[in-house]
């Protein structure tokens, strides 16, 4: 079924209860209007193209039904719009993960999981030529300081860039995040 998505929220004209389906007159001739240098009529026979079409007698205008009828039911200012933010809000945090190589975390998310994708980074950056360490010192939500480790390497002629771990920091001494790198990278074999 096709539903156009620019459509006239209130329709004069047309019924404004709730219909369970569209209005649909069966008139022999609808009425010529002229559009350009063309005269131009609705044709019933669209009713069987379109199941959503309906169609204003006192306007003679065709109308998208389930864009009047959501209209009615008050669907159209604040649902709709916050649905849309709602999902456009998940598609921006896919788009981040999905490039930054996070593993969305699903019902079957388990160490075992994780370990496989960080396996795979780590097969990745021992078969790349070069790569780099970053660390990034940071703090949780209850204000609990991290230590992120990164790690960037060329694969396929193209720069990935991609996380592997948090740790809890006990010193923040630059030789205390050095000794712990140095752990992570020893644990992590690189």
């Amino acid at each position: 079924m096709i539903v156009p998505t620019n459509c006239e929220p209130v329709i004069h004209g047309v019924n404004q209860e709730e219909d369970k389906k569209p209005k649909q007159p069966a008139i022999n001739y609808f009425p010529l209007r002229v559009f350009g240098m063309q005269k131009q009529s609705f044709y019933k026979t669209w009713y069987n193209l379109f199941s959503w079409l309906e169609y204003s007698v006192s306007r003679d205008a065709m109308f998208c039904f389930p864009c009047r009828h959501f209209a009615l039911r008050g669907y159209m200012d604040k649902d709709i719009k916050r649905h849309r933010s709602y999902l456009a809000r998940l598609v921006d945090i896919l788009l981040l993960t999905a490039h930054q190589g996070i593993a969305q975390l699903g019902h079957c998310e388990n160490a075992d999981s994780q370990n496989l994708v960080r396996n795979k980074i780590l097969t990745d950056v021992k078969s790349s030529f070069y790569f780099s360490v970053i660390v990034y010192e940071t703090r949780d939500e209850r204000k609990t300081k991290q230590f992120s480790i990164c790690v960037r390497y060329i694969l396929d002629d193209k720069v990935q860039e991609k996380f592997l771990t948090f740790s809890n920091v006990r010193d923040l001494s630059a030789s205390g995040l050095h000794n712990m790198m140095v752990e992570n990278m020893k644990e992590y074999d690189i």
